[in-house]
């Protein structure tokens, strides 16, 4: 009998791990790593499988940044502003999730950001693992009336 449900539970667990190893809300970026220009604003959008016992929705479904320097970039979570609901289990059509703004004063580099998902339907809120959303910003384009004016400057005898 011990033996029996020593298998039983070792089943169980097994059966359960998968379960246990899923991140709540499990987020993903369509394109995470971007090139931009200082000065720029873009878009991340993606998916979401809900792994959580809730309904999300709008009203309950909240972006989180970590990690960032804010010096250099301004993000802004979209959620809330287009209504969508994500059943237990299921994944949610493809929605804009925040933008960023980089500085015009930008060096070229690689900026990051930590993106992750939180369902506040509960208390605690199920967090989702964190996405890193990475920003390769080019040197500053020169405005075109500037090129054209030393193109145009006579050149001294």
């Amino acid at each position: 009998m011990a033996t029996k449900l020593r298998q039983l539970t070792l089943l169980c667990a097994i059966a359960a791990a998968p379960c246990l190893l899923a991140s709540p809300v499990d987020l993903t970026i369509t394109d995470p790593i971007l090139s931009v220009h200082p000065g720029d604003t873009v878009t991340f959008s993606g998916t979401f499988n809900n792994n959580t016992p809730d309904t999300m929705d709008e009203t309950t479904t909240f972006a989180n940044f970590a990690s960032y320097d804010p010096t250099i970039l301004d993000i802004n979570s979209l959620l809330g502003g287009v209504p969508f609901t994500v059943a237990s289990g299921d994944t949610s059509p493809t929605l804009d999730f925040f933008t960023v703004t980089i500085s015009p004063t930008a060096t070229p580099g690689s900026y990051t950001a930590d993106v992750f998902l939180e369902d506040g339907a509960s208390v605690p809120g199920y967090v989702g693992d964190a996405v890193t959303v990475t920003l390769n910003v080019a040197a500053a384009v020169p405005e075109p009336g500037s090129l054209r004016s030393g193109l145009l400057s006579p050149h001294p005898p």
